[in-house]
Formats: structure tokens, C-alpha cells, sequence
């Protein structure tokens, strides 16, 4: 495994679990997030919270074969207000992320610390 060290203004750590990743297709991935229900899941502190809906929206990722290949990662957000649990990914020389509650994609904003989050 290869160490991907970010630093663009973010601090971040992860491992790669294949020699190969497919460049997100931004197109698809909207389209899956469009399709995807699990924003209309009711938030439930500490029965489903933001680590449920990012595993699970990760899961809805991985059931797309062309998705599954992408470097997308369920991600612990540490920011002054706490944490937060999105998914994240590398596109075009930048970091997004995915918030799972909502399917928004966003700029991850400089000075957030990324920790990928183990299942």
C-alpha cells in the first residue's frame, strides 16, 4: 500500500487499498446521488448518525462497479466545532466531500483535518 499524504491546506493520512484507482466521473456520481434515498433518512443520534449515512452511502457506491473503482473514502472531519462524518475524494488537483445527509458535494475548506474512518 502507498501513503497518500494531501497538503493543499488539509491535513490528512490515508492508505490506498489498490495499486489503482478510476478518476471520479462527476457526471455518474451525481446521477448515483440523485437515484440514492438515503437523504430522506431520519437522523437519529447514536442509532443513525453521520457515520451510518456515510457508511451507507458509501455501500451505495460500491454497488456500481465504475463508482466501486473511484478513490472515495468514509472520512472523520475534525473541525472547531467537533467531528463530522462525510465521504471524501480527490478530483481535478482538489479534495471534496460528500456530506451523506444531504448528497451535497462540496469544497473541503482549508484547515479541516481528514481521518479515514475504518469500518
Amino acid at each position: 500500500m502507498r501513503l497518500l499524504r494531501l497538503f493543499l491546506d488539509i491535513r490528512s493520512t490515508f492508505m490506498f487499498a489498490d495499486m489503482t484507482y478510476m478518476p471520479v466521473d462527476m457526471e455518474l456520481l451525481e446521477m448515483i446521488l440523485d437515484a440514492d434515498q438515503g437523504d430522506k433518512e431520519e437522523y437519529e443520534a447514536e442509532f443513525y448518525d453521520c457515520d451510518d449515512f456515510a457508511y451507507r452511502l458509501m455501500g451505495i457506491l460500491h454497488c456500481d462497479r465504475i463508482a466501486a473503482a473511484w478513490p472515495v473514502y468514509n472520512t472523520w472531519v475534525v473541525i472547531p466545532e467537533g467531528g463530522h462524518a462525510i465521504l471524501s475524494f480527490y478530483y481535478q488537483c482538489q479534495v471534496y466531500g460528500i456530506e451523506p445527509q444531504t448528497d451535497e458535494i462540496f469544497l473541503i475548506p482549508a484547515g479541516w483535518t481528514l481521518i479515514k474512518m475504518d469500518g
